[in-house]
């Protein structure tokens, strides 16, 4: 192949991507993962019901060049918000309250023992403990199209230890669900 055929079809190449990319509506997010204090459990307690819930988030919202975004959803279990047109540009920070009615029991296993002194581990993080559901609702020339993405939230366990303060405090049952 000769040097010049190769300089020729490398542009053509990054204009096809550039313009694939601008045709594509963007949903991204993040969020924090929420520290909770769980005080020691007794001997056959292995459940432990999370307290109410924030999550910090960051979604970056994007219809196509040639689209105006209407409206950004999110929800979580029965917790819901939504954003209008005027409120989606660039990131949009919100903080997500989840009522503690919103939350399952969840199963620590091997964890925060009050009969413990193996060393077990002070902290633990329990993944996809909810998963938010986010959508992105663009129009172009009354044509609309949605964009969906989840975003699982983490929480992470940690021991009660004297002389710390809690963060936020967890009850306990020995009915629930495990992870």
């Amino acid at each position: 192949m000769h040097p010049w055929i190769l300089y020729l079809t490398a542009p053509a190449a990054l204009v096809v991507s550039h313009a694939a990319e601008a045709e594509t509506a963007l949903l991204e997010a993040s969020a924090n993962t929420v520290k909770v204090t769980v005080a020691p459990l007794a001997d056959g307690k292995e459940f432990v019901r999370l307290p109410a819930l924030e999550f910090d988030l960051a979604i970056k919202a994007e219809c196509p060049a040639t689209a105006v975004p209407e409206s950004l959803s999110i929800s979580v279990a029965d917790t819901r918000k939504s954003f209008g047109a005027d409120e989606i540009g660039g990131i949009v920070e919100t903080r997500l309250a989840l009522p503690r009615r919103q939350s399952a029991y969840l199963r620590v296993v091997d964890f925060c023992r009050e009969d413990d002194d193996s060393g077990t581990p002070c902290s633990r993080i329990v993944a996809d403990v909810f998963t938010a559901r986010l959508s992105l609702r663009c129009n172009e020339e009354g044509v609309q199209s949605i964009v969906y993405t989840t975003l699982p939230l983490d929480v992470e366990l940690q021991c009660e230890i004297e002389d710390e303060p809690e963060i936020q405090d967890a009850s306990f049952s020995e009915a629930g669900a495990s992870f």
